[in-house]
């Protein structure tokens, strides 16, 4: 009998199966380190879902689970490949740099009204 997490990834990927999308927000910008289980078990299965060419489109929300917000490194091989990254208020550092720079996809900046505010802030990274 498998423990939770592998009942859970199971699950998930089977309902990929059928579907369209898949909305990547596991972890929010302030997480940092790998994935714990069940979320673990449940990007490696998705995953293993693109490997067959079976996976739905994957949206993730900010920047993809797992990846450091700053610096683009990512804790561990469990980071889910997105295929759009929508991001709030302003394109994140690490979605630019690093590993980050290859799995999040096409980047899609959302106005959330601090765009004066942001300009007065050093960029961690300049285009």
């Amino acid at each position: 009998m498998p423990d939770e997490g592998g009942r859970l990834a199971a699950v998930a990927a089977e309902a990929a199966l059928d579907a369209d999308l898949v909305l990547d927000g596991i972890l929010g910008i302030g997480a940092s380190g790998p994935l714990r289980s069940p979320a673990r078990e449940v990007v490696d299965a998705l995953r293993e879902l693109a490997r067959d060419q079976r996976a739905p489109f994957v949206v993730a929300v900010d920047v993809p689970s797992g990846i450091d917000v700053d610096t683009g490194g990512v804790a561990d091989e469990h980071v889910l490949h997105a295929d759009v990254t929508v991001t709030f208020g302003g394109v994140k550092a690490g979605l630019l740099v690093g590993p980050a720079a290859t799995l999040a996809g096409r980047i899609e900046l959302v106005d959330v009204g601090i765009a004066a505010d942001l300009a007065t802030v050093e960029p961690l990274v300049r285009t």
